[in-house]
């Protein structure tokens, strides 16, 4: 929740041009909480992308 509200900070502040969510494992992530969470922060990165757009 806090790296999220990290993000809607700093494109409210500054249009983003460039992220990336790299070195997951799935193999090492038997429990799927890492795949998760990149897929909130990247949900999270074009919400905030799109919500600079409006």
């Amino acid at each position: 929740a806090d790296l999220e509200w990290a993000i809607t900070q700093i494109a409210q502040r500054s249009p983003l041009q460039a992220a990336a969510l790299t070195a997951y494992d799935p193999g090492s992530d038997a429990e799927g909480t890492g795949g998760e969470t990149a897929l909130a922060l990247a949900l999270a990165l074009v919400k905030a992308v799109a919500r600079r757009r409006d």
